[in-house]
C-alpha cells in the first residue's frame, strides 16, 4: 500500500479510506496523485492546482487543508462545486463558514471524549486492532447544493482526483 512520507499514524488509516473509497468506484488509489502538504499552510491549494490541474475531485486529510484550496479556487475563478468539488476532513465549526460551502467528514467527537475519559478512568489501552483515536463514528456532511462530491458525471476516472494528504 502507498503511504505518507511524514505525519501521524491515523494519516496512514485515512489514506487506506480513501483507498477503499476509491476502489468501490472501481477506482485504484496508485492512478491518482498524492500531494504532501501542511495543513492550513496558506500555499497549499496553489500547491495542489499547480500539481494536479486536471483535478476534479480533491480529497483532504484535513479541514484547514481545504480551506485553503477553497480559498485558492476563489483566487483563481475556480467555481467550486461547479469545476472542482473539495472534501475536507474533521468537521470543524470553520467547515461550516467557507464560501463556498465545503463538504467535509465530520468525526464523532463526542464519542472520542468519551472514549477517552473511559480509557483514563479505566486505565485501558485501546480495544486490539484500533487506535485509540477511532470510535468509529463519522459521517459527510455535504453542504455543496445537494450534490453528492465525489459522483460527478465530468470525473469517470480516477485520473480527476487528488489526495492532499497531510504532514504535521
Amino acid at each position: 500500500m502507498r503511504s505518507l512520507l511524514a505525519g501521524f499514524p491515523l494519516d496512514d488509516e485515512r489514506l487506506d479510506g480513501f483507498k477503499q473509497g476509491l476502489a468501490e468506484a472501481n477506482l485504484s488509489i496508485d492512478d491518482v496523485p498524492i500531494l504532501e502538504t501542511i495543513p492550513g499552510e496558506p500555499s497549499a491549494g496553489a500547491v495542489v492546482f499547480d500539481r494536479a490541474p486536471e483535478a476534479t475531485a480533491i480529497l483532504t486529510m484535513s479541514d484547514w487543508q481545504a480551506i485553503t484550496i477553497l480559498d485558492e479556487a476563489v483566487r483563481r475563478g475556480i467555481g467550486v462545486p461547479g469545476h472542482v468539488s473539495v472534501v475536507g476532513f474533521d468537521g470543524t465549526a470553520e467547515s461550516a463558514r467557507t464560501t463556498p460551502p465545503m463538504t467535509t467528514v465530520a468525526q464523532d467527537v463526542i464519542g472520542k471524549g468519551r472514549l477517552a475519559a473511559r480509557m483514563v478512568i479505566d486505565n485501558e489501552a485501546p480495544p486490539p486492532g484500533r487506535s485509540a483515536g477511532r470510535t468509529g463514528g463519522s459521517s459527510l456532511h455535504s453542504r455543496a447544493e445537494g450534490k453528492n462530491p465525489l459522483k460527478r458525471a465530468d470525473a469517470p476516472s480516477a485520473s480527476g482526483a487528488a489526495l492532499a494528504a497531510s504532514f504535521r
